[in-house]
């Protein structure tokens, strides 16, 4: 498992992955340095330290939230697209089954997802500390957005095996959008595509973990059963 996981690293951080994830850090540095008051007078932060470590916090939950989520489903969308799946074939000679394979491609996918997570987290409080001197964060919201983006991957995934092109992510980032305008406003988008609301999703955890669980095996069944081309 460990040499596959070596391969499709191989594979998949490639130079367009590479660009697209240092795209997102340079933007997400760009909207902390703004965020955290480093362009505002020594006095000011003082005179509003409060109000600016509130809006920080806010902020960057929101940053990391938007910037996880897209990388996520562009990533789980090129990762299965096929032209970045044209190796199977010489694994499968090597007696190495689909469903180890598939599994092995996904572990790889969210090892740099999660990974970046942990990024994102560090260069949030490393400004944080530094700018605002902010000691603490809320680590039970970063997990909630850790399991909307494996959520939200999950399901790139399905329409990409389906469909069978990575340009479907373009759609699940104009879902992930719509669901956070419309969050709270509807019963069935919250079951379908569940929201972080008030710091917790409306059916808990476990509802989130279910899900993913259910539309990964649903992932592995279609990979698994279609033919390769």
């Amino acid at each position: 498992m460990i040499k596959l996981i070596k391969l499709h690293s191989n594979y998949l951080l490639n130079k367009r992955v590479l660009f697209v994830i240092l795209l997102l850090t340079t933007i997400f540095l760009i909207c902390l340095f703004f965020s955290s008051g480093i362009s505002t007078s020594k006095f000011e932060k003082q005179m509003y330290l409060y109000e600016y470590k509130y809006d920080y916090k806010n902020s960057g939950f929101i940053m990391i939230k938007f910037t996880q989520i897209i990388l996520s489903i562009l990533l789980f969308s090129y990762c299965f697209d096929k032209n970045q799946d044209q190796y199977i074939p010489f694994i499968l000679t090597r007696g190495i089954s689909k469903e180890k394979y598939f599994i092995s491609k996904v572990l790889t996918a969210w090892i740099v997802i999660s990974i970046y997570w942990s990024l994102l987290i560090i260069l949030f409080y490393i400004f944080g500390n530094i700018c605002l001197s902010i000691k603490t964060m809320n680590i039970s919201r970063l997990l909630l957005i850790y399991l909307l983006s494996m959520l939200y991957g999950m399901y790139s995934l399905i329409f990409v095996l389906l469909i069978n092109t990575s340009m479907i992510s373009v759609l699940m980032i104009l879902s992930f959008w719509i669901s956070e305008v419309l969050v709270g406003s509807s019963e069935i988008l919250d079951i379908i595509l569940p929201s972080i609301q008030n710091g917790e999703f409306k059916y808990g955890c476990e509802y989130v973990i279910i899900l993913i669980t259910l539309i990964f095996l649903l992932n592995t069944y279609i990979y698994t059963s279609r033919q390769l081309v």
